[in-house]
């Protein structure tokens, strides 16, 4: 999944384009920004960048623009961490850096690097201070031992943003006479009609009625409906209020129930049997062949899945179902970080904190998303006479720096102008009615507690990975299962329960 870094996004934004522009007539306020820059995303020497409008842009609007060190992302956040901690260690000197590594974070916390923002924030960023709640900031400063802000973290805007859910083809429901599943019986019936009544008209049973990706990710809801979390099919956290413990996904009885449905999904042919040891390349052929009845993903990405089965077929159309109701069970919901990675850093012998932030603030101001968003006003976009937008280039993400805003006003107008924006914007109003996605009990759980034991991590889950996808594909059986938590618990698992339940309980004052 692309990253969709907000702040970093319009920072980057200042400085990714190299035209010319015109001359200011008062120097700007320059700092220096350490962050990732990909060679491919037409990186720019800091000593080229104030020739950039969009940098010139900045500089005249705020008085105060950055100028970009960029490090290659390499094979991920612990690659660029590497690269970061090497450069400091070089001693060079910048006043902001892009952290993106809670173990990198810890480490410059610990060695008094960072500048705590505790202070700053409300006077020099209100923007970004009220993005969150009380709780939420309590979550940055229980990271810290002495719990100050060292850090600005990634929130997720709830109401827009990375909004998912459960997809489906609302003209293969019409063609079937059906409405939008809510029971799991009814979800059922429609993978059944998916599987045998040819849907996309080609006289073929190639249809798949529900697909996922290899590692069991992406099948969110086949999870959440039973009751467990999970986040882009890594198994997350829960907090027990009775018995006063976290309890871990990889292993919870709704975790089970779970694998158990989707191990009969795939035994009568109703999920993609492939999905086990499917790349996302394999994955988004399948739903852009027109042939996949469900899958669950961004909602604000469903033209790079489903824009060559539009093509092909303009009555392709896309609805949003809220989870399914299992016989039995509550209401379930479904899960999103809101904490999201720890995003900037200041480093502590900066001058600049004051001025970065006031940089901060207008990019989270209406004016400065819009620009974040769009571009330049009449050069990158413009509003026309009837109100609506008109976009002149559009900024690809990774190649301006350019990534979409989490401000719900501007993304519905952007939606208007932009592929399948109409279903787009149907989807995410659903998602948001719908009001079911909460953080799991980690947001923000610092990676410490899997120290010595890494491999459970919601991201790594081996032993999840390795025994529920034999179950669910039945080369073991169910039974199974019992074997799998005796070892989960035996090899770091009760460890790894104890330092989670204590994070918990500090963080959120339990006795």
């Amino acid at each position: 999944m692309r990253k969709r870094i907000l702040l970093c996004g319009l920072l980057l934004a200042a400085v990714c384009v190299a035209l010319a522009g015109t001359a200011m007539a008062k120097a700007p306020y320059t700092f220096k920004f350490a962050t990732s820059w990909n060679a491919a995303d037409g990186r720019i020497a800091p000593s080229e960048q104030p020739k950039s409008p969009y940098w010139q842009y900045v500089a005249q609007k705020v008085g105060v623009v950055p100028l970009v060190y960029g490090f290659e992302w390499g094979g991920g956040a612990a690659d660029y961490a590497q690269s970061m901690r090497m450069s400091l260690a070089a001693g060079d000197k910048y006043d902001l850096i892009l952290l993106r590594d809670q173990a990198l974070t810890r480490e410059l916390i610990q060695a008094g690097r960072l500048l705590p923002l505790d202070n700053l924030l409300p006077l020099y960023a209100p923007n970004i201070w009220k993005l969150a709640t009380k709780e939420q900031w309590d979550l940055v400063r229980a990271l810290a031992p002495d719990r100050k802000i060292y850090f600005i973290p990634q929130w997720l805007d709830k109401k827009m943003g990375d909004l998912r859910g459960s997809l489906l083809r609302k003209d293969w429901l019409d063609k079937f006479g059906m409405k939008v599943p809510t029971t799991k019986d009814e979800l059922l019936a429609y993978y059944r009609a998916v599987k045998d009544k040819d849907p996309n008209g080609n006289g073929l049973k190639d249809e798949i009625p529900v697909s996922g990706r290899a590692g069991l990710r992406w099948c969110d809801d086949l999870f959440m409906m039973w009751g467990a979390s999970s986040l882009e099919g890594y198994p997350q956290w829960r907090w027990d209020a009775k018995k006063k413990v976290m309890i871990c996904d990889q292993v919870s009885n709704e975790m089970k129930n779970a694998i158990s449905f989707m191990r009969d999904l795939v035994k009568e042919g109703l999920m993609d049997k492939e999905f086990i040891t499917a790349s996302r390349a394999d994955w988004v052929a399948k739903i852009s062949s027109g042939r996949v009845g469900h899958y669950f993903h961004l909602a604000g990405a469903i033209d790079e899945f489903m824009m060559d089965a539009v093509n092909k077929n303009p009555k392709v159309h896309l609805v949003y179902m809220p989870l399914p109701r299992v016989p039995g069970l509550p209401k379930q919901q479904g899960t999103i970080m809101t904490f999201g990675d720890p995003i900037f850093g200041f480093l502590k012998d900066t001058k600049a904190a004051r001025q970065i932030l006031k940089l901060m603030n207008w990019a989270y101001s209406t004016e400065g998303d819009y620009y974040g968003t769009l571009g330049i006003p009449g050069v990158d976009w413009t509003r026309q006479a009837d109100g609506t937008i008109k976009i002149i280039n559009v900024m690809q993400f990774g190649h301006t720096g350019y990534t979409v805003s989490a401000k719900t006003t501007v993304i519905e107008e952007l939606f208007a102008s932009v592929a399948m924006g109409a279903n787009k914007l149907e989807l995410c109003r659903a998602i948001i009615a719908d009001g079911g996605y909460w953080p799991p009990a980690n947001d923000g759980m610092p990676v410490t507690i899997y120290d010595g034991y890494q491999d459970y991590a919601p991201a790594a889950s081996r032993l999840y990975k390795e025994y529920c996808s034999k179950m669910v594909m039945d080369e073991l059986p169910m039974s199974a299962w019992d074997e799998y938590v005796k070892k989960w618990y035996a090899d770091g698992g009760t460890e790894v329960v104890k330092r989670a339940t204590e994070w918990y309980k500090k963080v959120h004052n339990i006795k």
